[in-house]
């Protein structure tokens, strides 16, 4: 693997905004007309009961004076879409999981409509990047307020992202799953997957580049790219990502099984994986990861796209496997801020972004930003 000292690059600054100017995108509050809201619904979340949520949310909304109408992601919300329906919302607020948002994210990047996540799935990573919760009260401010934030898009083989996507033994579990995944899941739906996985997993060996420059050649482990520096059950292996500062980040974790892969989420639990000497993190515009021999698999915010039970074995689409390139649009996804973000003692431990020091820039052919 590449070391970072022998990189054939010289040390320039970076131009980095400010965290006032690359957060704030406010709009003036809205008049006292009739709020408009659009509430998208994933029926299969919250393990089945997105769509009694969701009625019960509306209602809710309803009394506190805004206008409420509710959709099911899907073909009904991309036809809204073409006739413009959605843009002239003044929220998307998301019932549903990080899958479900990350769809919804899409839309809202083309209606440039600001969306708010309403926790219902299992790991809920954008809503507790922001602290947004369920609450009716809160998520009725913050569509007065408008306090509008533009994020970063991530596209991983053309698949738009919010959180991360990876290759490796976390992809290959979330494969496995979509297979045999006919009803709503929750935490316990991934048990036998990741037995499944612990047995069988044959760590691949890639090779990574950052914006042209590889970083890593050849060696086996997980590859996590990521624009938030969340991830499940509390690893954040790449925990100094923001979601706005205009690139992805990549963690490299090197293992040669899946030994090696469970002393690394045990370093990435507590927090420690920056003090060991072969992590690594780059951070690029555009991040390439392939696999040497066989294809690797790929999972996009926590979702194989385009794996059911119908996808023939060994066979995922070209969207799902390597190689992975994944690129960044800054700014183009519009998020409503909460007036008074909700967090719990977990949410803000599990952001250390918050005290993140922009590293230089590494400028060749092409700039390149390495984190220690």
């Amino acid at each position: 693997m590449a070391r970072l000292s022998d990189l054939p690059f010289c040390i320039c600054p970076m131009p980095w905004r400010s965290a006032t100017a690359r957060r704030a995108c406010h709009r003036d509050p809205l008049p006292s007309r009739s709020v408009r809201v659009m509430l998208l619904v994933n029926p299969r979340s919250g393990v089945g009961r997105g769509q009694r949520f969701a009625a019960q949310l509306a209602d809710d909304l309803r009394a506190r004076g805004l206008s409420v109408n509710i959709l099911t992601v899907g073909e009904e919300a991309d036809r809204l879409l073409r006739h413009g329906a959605l843009a002239r919302a003044d929220a998307l607020v998301v019932a549903g999981g990080d899958g479900t948002l990350c769809r919804v994210a899409e839309l809202a990047a083309a209606a440039d409509r600001p969306v708010w996540h309403c926790p219902l799935g299992n790991e809920n990573l954008f809503a507790r990047e922001f602290g947004m919760t369920r609450d009716a009260d809160q998520i009725a401010d913050a569509v007065r307020a408008q306090r509008v934030r533009r994020i970063d898009r991530g596209l991983a083989n053309g698949q738009t992202f919010t959180i991360m996507a990876s290759v490796g033994f976390d992809a290959a579990i979330v494969h496995r799953l979509a297979r045999v995944r006919v009803k709503a899941i929750g935490h316990r739906s991934y048990a036998l997957p990741a037995l499944a996985e612990i047995v069988h997993h044959r760590v691949p060996a890639l090779t990574i580049t950052v914006e042209g420059q590889p970083i890593v050649e050849r060696q086996r482990g997980l590859a996590v790219i990521a624009n938030s520096p969340l991830y499940g059950v509390d690893l954040n292996p790449a925990a100094t990502a923001v979601v706005d500062d205009g690139l992805l980040d990549v963690a490299f974790l090197p293992a040669s099984n899946v030994l090696s892969l469970g002393r690394w989420f045990v370093s990435c639990r507590l927090g420690r994986q920056g003090t060991r000497h072969d992590y690594l993190t780059a951070r690029g515009r555009e991040i390439r990861v392939e696999a040497f021999g066989r294809w690797a698999p790929v999972q996009i915010d926590g979702e194989a796209p385009g794996i059911d039970p119908e996808t023939p074995v060994g066979q995922p689409p070209v969207h799902a496997r390597t190689p992975l390139v994944a690129t960044v649009e800054p700014g183009a996804i519009p998020v409503l801020e909460p007036v008074e973000p909700i967090r719990s003692k977990r949410a803000a431990r599990l952001r250390p972004h918050d005290r993140h020091t922009p590293t230089p820039e590494y400028a060749g052919t092409a700039p390149v930003g390495v984190a220690d």
